[in-house]
């Protein structure tokens, strides 16, 4: 379904160019023989992404005639985002957290997701495959092949090996500036702000140090027993137990996104797959859950974004982020799983005798 739903996309909706043009730019100079990071630009300026996005993308300029057959890429895009679909349908199947009518939700109800893939091709949703076929392979015990994956587009030493040689400093500043100023216009999640407030540096520190508390918080009163579990059950015949990876993951990364100092419209595919298993996370009644999915999706796909959409957004991320806290695990509440887990992994221990 999500094949033809792409296709018609492709045929009937009109490509807004936003930044292809300017990656194929970027990648063409690094084609040509640059080796200066500083010196590959295109027309929305400077590359700011690591060495990855050089060599992924310089094989698209190949594949797309030199980034001009735009139609190609759209189609192209559509793969990636089948692929990812697939890929998280699988996490998804073997946490066995979430109801299958969710899952059609998933993948059929986000316009904003849609247009980011195939309309806009940013370069987000690349990051994204690897992401999650990264964590397949954790969930299936392949961790040193999940590294691998997982760092693979912002790896430094081999991949911009050919940058740091030629000139370290430029390829650092440019592909890990840190400093990077964004823009007020296109912030989805601080437009309630005044704009000299969302610029003001003390308000960056302050939302690294919520971050930082935020990750200590969690990783203390949470996610340590669910990776201790994790630890346990390795060779118990359930893998890696998905539900024991998957909610420190996707939960550290969401904590990153309520506390971000500028989400852009692309950014949603960063965390729009993992929300459903975030909100099945939490002790929330079903209609809750769809209602902050329903709103989430509202706020995103707000253009432009207006002081009542941010703040929707925040609403959402931080009533999903108390739920998720409020249903920490406990002492009994750990033993009950670890026995839900004994039993999946001596039915499975049945399957394979039989």
């Amino acid at each position: 379904m999500e094949v033809f739903l792409n296709i018609w996309i492709i045929q009937n909706v009109q490509y807004t160019e936003i930044d292809w043009k300017a990656y194929m730019q970027e990648v063409e100079g690094f084609l040509n023989g640059t080796l200066n990071y500083s010196k590959l630009q295109g027309d929305t300026g400077p590359l700011v992404y690591p060495a990855g996005f050089v060599y992924i993308f310089s094989g698209l300029y190949q594949l797309t005639g030199h980034g001009q057959n735009v139609r190609l890429a759209q189609y192209i895009f559509a793969g990636l985002y089948v692929l990812t679909l697939a890929l998280v349908f699988r996490l998804y199947c073997k946490s066995r957290k979430v109801p299958p009518f969710v899952l059609v939700l998933l993948c059929c109800c986000s316009y904003r997701v849609h247009s980011i893939y195939v309309l806009r091709l940013f370069n987000d949703p690349v990051a994204m495959l690897l992401l999650y076929a990264a964590l397949n392979c954790f969930c299936d015990g392949w961790w040193s092949l999940g590294s691998f994956v997982f760092s693979f587009p912002c790896a430094q030493v081999v991949l911009g090996a050919p940058f740091l040689l030629h000139d370290p400093v430029a390829y650092m500043k440019g592909a890990f500036d840190l400093g990077r100023v964004f823009l007020f216009k296109w912030t989805v999640n601080w437009r309630f702000l005044p704009e000299h407030v969302f610029l003001d540096w003390r308000f960056h520190v302050g939302l690294l140090a919520m971050h930082l508390l935020l990750l200590a918080i969690f990783a203390s009163l949470q996610w340590h027993r669910y990776l201790r579990g994790l630890q346990s059950f390795r060779g118990s015949g359930i893998g890696v137990s998905c539900q024991l990876l998957l909610l420190p993951l996707f939960c550290s990364n969401f904590i990153g996104m309520v506390v971000s100092r500028s989400l852009h419209y692309q950014f949603y595919v960063w965390y729009y797959h993992s929300l459903p298993y975030l909100a099945w996370c939490t002790a929330l009644p079903i209609v809750y859950k769809l209602l902050v999915l329903g709103v989430l999706e509202l706020a995103w796909n707000t253009y432009p974004a207006t002081w009542w959409s941010s703040g929707l957004l925040h609403l959402c991320h931080w009533t999903l982020l108390g739920a998720l806290f409020l249903n920490r695990p406990t002492d009994e509440s750990s033993k009950k799983m670890a026995q839900r887990l004994h039993k999946i992994g001596d039915k499975q221990q049945i399957r394979k005798k039989q």
